[in-house]
Parts: structure tokens; sequence; C-alpha cells
């Protein structure tokens, strides 16, 4: 709404403002030309719905008060129509929309399904979700249908007792099964076997009987299958109830290093339809060929460069030559720093002969004890895996600091240090544990401004509390990508003995 505010006067006026009702929204001063008028723009934005009062009031110490009484209307809000989803029944799709907060609080909404059998929130049923103040959350709805060529409908309330709720409409179309389901992965050892198990849900509210089989792909040089069904009863005429899960296990042995690829069929009829269900598989051997870890030890801040012989079994010496890709299994913690810092080179562009060379080069900026692995991947298949123990220790100091004071006095020394990459860090500095606490430093928490800029003024103080022995403290400054540490050491002003005096004249009279 647009206020209309007059100024008769020959001078400016300035309008004080003062808005009382839920969902108002305005400035709080508005200027007025002398002799004009102004607009003043009073949002509505209600949260809940309902009928309400308020007032708006326009104050100004020469014109007085104008203000206006409102009445206020809140309709039911429109629900929101999602777009019609459509997948395979015995599968899921899913669909993210994005939810608002239009307020200045943190909302914890409660999650509310009319159909909880074919549409689920993320969270689950009856789960919270929380909007960050004038924030978005991505809430996910998964569609899992459970009858054929009709449309199943949902109602979702994302609601909170004083900002009201959301209304979503949901639609759903479940088909015949055409495309495969997920590819189930099995990882086994060379020579050795490992178990996989696919989990079958009956989609429908009525029973559904089975039949299953292993349909083997590329056999290996000597005609053997790799998969193979671990059925303790017959594959056919198994029954399975409404909406219940039947699991299905299987092995993988893994006779060489390649890749070996599966489909596990399975058969039903619903309505005197039939059905069949494909769920491809895949076998993958992995050999450790390292009975330890490779060890990578150095200094912070100092380069170590090796040619690494990494051997890889499985593979023969007259072999054809194979392309291959590499890549480092991480903890999630530690992979922002190890992207920056180490860099692993192959030396060679296909995988022959019994033996890979690759060229490592690790730069860490700060101590660290970590692990990682090193996987390569051949192009028909098969992976191995190396491990890494990456360990680096504190760095060199970068500086000495000499501070001298005397018994119960502080004296202090100030330097200006910033980040050593092109951008902002967050830093904090501190002594170690086994420093004196006669040293201190300040600011202890801040920001580091980017290279080349006026760095942060840090001030080291030292207050000496007894005689003694010089003290020596270390002074860290640890960023998430930088260590700098300085060698602090504490001395005592030099002692000079005082002179007596002595007159010459009194000295020759006597």
């Amino acid at each position: 709404m647009e206020i209309p505010i007059s100024n008769p006067a020959g001078n400016e006026l300035v309008f004080t403002v003062f808005i009382r009702g839920e969902g108002l929204v305005g400035d709080d001063t508005i200027a007025v030309p002398a002799g004009k008028s102004a607009m003043y723009e009073l949002l509505y934005c209600p949260l809940v719905a309902g009928v309400d009062e308020g007032s708006i009031s326009f104050i100004n110490p020469v014109a007085g008060e104008f203000w206006y009484e409102l009445q206020m209307m809140a309709q039911e809000a429109t629900p929101v129509q999602l777009p019609l989803l459509h997948c395979s029944v015995g599968g899921k799709v899913a669909h993210t929309f994005t939810v608002s907060n239009p307020s200045s609080e943190e909302l914890p909404l409660q999650v509310h399904c009319s159909n909880p059998r074919n549409f689920k929130l993320e969270g689950g049923q009856g789960a919270g979700l929380v909007l960050p103040p004038y924030g978005d959350v991505d809430a996910t709805l998964t569609f899992i249908p459970s009858v054929l060529d009709h449309e199943s409908n949902s109602t979702l309330w994302l609601r909170h007792p004083k900002f009201g709720e959301w209304i979503y409409l949901a639609r759903g179309i479940g088909h015949f099964p055409a495309d495969p389901m997920p590819t189930t992965e099995v990882i086994a050892p060379l020579g050795h076997t490992a178990s996989g198990t696919i989990s079958f849900r009956n989609p429908f509210e009525e029973s559904l009987t089975l039949g299953v089989e292993m349909e083997q792909g590329d056999m290996d040089n000597n005609g053997r299958s790799s998969f193979e069904l671990l059925a303790r009863r017959p594959l056919h005429g198994i029954m399975v109830a409404p909406f219940s899960s039947m699991q299905l296990p299987f092995s993988f042995f893994a006779h060489d290093m390649t890749e070996k690829q599966a489909r596990l069929l399975v058969h039903a009829s619903y309505k005197e339809k039939p059905l069949d269900w494909i769920f491809p598989i895949i076998g993958v051997a992995v050999s450790r060929p390292l009975q330890r870890p490779i060890l990578v030890s150095t200094r912070a801040r100092q380069p170590f460069v090796r040619e690494l012989q990494l051997p890889v079994p499985g593979l023969q010496a007259n072999s054809v030559e194979e392309a291959f890709t590499y890549d480092l299994d991480v903890s999630e913690e530690d992979a922002d720093q190890l992207a920056r810092t180490l860099t692993l080179t192959p030396m060679q562009r296909t995988l022959s002969g019994t033996s890979l060379r690759m060229s490592l080069d690790w730069r860490p900026l700060r101590p660290i004890r970590t692990s990682c692995a090193l996987i390569i991947r051949k192009s028909s298949g098969g992976r191995w895996r190396y491990e890494l123990a990456l360990e680096a220790s504190d760095p060199e100091p970068d500086d000495v600091i000499h501070i001298s004071a005397s018994m119960n006095k502080t004296s202090t020394v100030s330097f200006r240090l910033a980040n050593a990459f092109d951008s902002e860090a967050d830093y904090q500095a501190f002594f170690t544990f086994e420093s004196p606490s006669v040293f201190t430093v300040n600011p202890v928490i801040g920001v580091l401004p980017r290279a080349g800029k006026q760095g942060v003024l840090f001030t080291v103080s030292y207050s000496p509390l007894e005689y003694g022995k010089p003290m020596c403290g270390t002074l860290i400054i640890l960023s998430q990508d930088m260590q700098w540490s300085y060698d602090v050491r504490g001395t005592h002003p030099q002692y000079q003995s005082p002179v007596a005096f002595r007159d010459p004249k009194r000295l020759q009279k006597h």
C-alpha cells in the first residue's frame, strides 16, 4: 500500500514512522521535500491466515502526528503444485524443490504427508525441517509407485505454530519396469570371493510370485563364470508378500584383474501382465600389493620429492599395454589441504610389465599426520590400491624474537603478518603448551589479509617474575593451510654494578 504524505511547510520535514501489526514492514523514516508530497510504501507479508488489526503513525516535532488504523486480512496460502513424476514400479524417483523463510527467525517445521506409502519428504514422516533466517532449504520428495499406469497423489504440509504452513501437491505415475535398476557393485581381492546382495521389494498391495535367474556376462580366459546365486531354495515360485522385501544374495570370484558384468533377472506377473526387473551387477577385482603403507615424512614447508616403483600383481609381463586412470582416496577432513600440496604424476602412459612408476611431490605448509590411498584403475577393469602414510612435522622457525624486560615489568615486540596466498584466511595465534606463561600474544584470533596487503599487527609481551636463566617459548600462528612459528627468547637487561664517586681534591687533602 502507498500512503501519501504532504508537506505544506517551506522546509523539508523528516517523519519518524511507527508500525504496529504482524506482517507489516516499512522504513523507519520518510523525508518529504518542502511544498511537495511523498509516497510511503507499506508492505503486508502475512505468514498466518486470519484477520488482524494494526496501525501506522508518522511523527514530526513541527508537523505533529498523523496515524492510520489498519484492517488486515490474510487468506489461506495457495498450495504449490509440484511436477508430475514418472517412475517404473519397483524403483523410485526424487524431485527437489526449495522452501524459503521470509522471516528473521529460524523456523523448525513439522512435515506431514497424506500419502506416506508413495511419497516421502527428506527427513521422513513427522521429522523436522529447519529453515534458516531469510534463507532457503532444498527439500527432496521421493516417489515410490505402488500401482501401474494410475496417478498417485499426496498433500504435503510444512507447519510452524507461529508462522503458519506451506502446502504442496505431489503427483506421480508408475510404469512397467523398462529401464534397468540401479547397478550393484561388488569388490573382491584378486583370487578371492566376495558376496553381494540385491534387495527386491514388492511394490504392489498383493503378493507376487517370482522367478530369479543370473545372466552371466563375459567369461574369463578359461571359460569360468565369476558370479553365482547363493540360493537355499528353488529360484522359481518364490512368494513375496505385499510391500515386503526379499534379499537375493550372490557371490563374485575375482579370477583376474578385469571387470566382470552380469545381470540378475526377476520375473513376475501382475494382473496377468508379465513384469521383468533387470538388476545390473559389476564385479571388480582389487589388489593390495603392499603389506605396509608407503611412508612419506618431511618437515612442513620443505618439499618431499620421490619416485615410486609400484608393483602391479595380476598384470603379466607380456600382457597387452592398457590405459589407466588414478585418483586419491582421502578423508574429507584433509581433502582440501592435500589437493593443494600433494601431486602424483605417472611416469608412463600405459600399464605394462609388472610395475608402475609414479612421481610423488608433497609440499606441506603446516604440520599434519594423515593417510590416503592411491588407486590405479585399468581401463578393462581391476584396481590396485596403495596406502600412503603422510607425516609433516613442525617447520623450521620463521624468525627469532628477542625481548628484554626487568623483573615485574612488561616489554613488547610487534610485527605484521599477511597470508601467504591471494586470499584472506582465518587464524589463531598461541604459544605452545611447553612455553612459559610469561609470554603472551595479541590478538589471538582474527583474519589474515591476502598476500601483498598490510598484515595483522601481532604484539608479543614478556613479563618476567623472577631472575634466572633466559626464558624460551614458541609462538604459533595457524591458518587452515599454513603455519608460522617463531622462537621467542626473553632476557633481563644487562646488570651494571654502581661505581663509587671519588673526589680528587678530598683525596689530596688526606
